[in-house]
């Protein structure tokens, strides 16, 4: 399923540090997902770390490159390496 992206200006919590970051949003079922990190091929760009996002911080922008800001840290999921 090929999903609309937008640029999303967030923070991210990753092994206790918390930093700005530019992300991709989608949105699945009307629901607001950032994603962390995508399974791409040929042919494909499937969201494989995807995180839900509430969308009562979730805020609509006119900034140039970013279309939404998140206002809450999310936290990174992928384990530490």
């Amino acid at each position: 399923m090929k999903h609309k992206v937008f640029q999303l200006h967030c923070l991210i919590r990753r092994a206790g540090k918390t930093a700005h970051h530019h992300a991709d949003l989608i949105f699945i079922d009307d629901k607001p997902y950032v994603v962390i990190e995508w399974l791409s091929g040929p042919g494909i760009d499937i969201p494989d770390v995807k995180v839900p996002l509430d969308p009562k911080h979730l805020q609509k922008i006119s900034s140039p490159g970013i279309d939404y800001m998140y206002e809450y840290p999310i936290e990174d999921p992928r384990p530490l390496h």
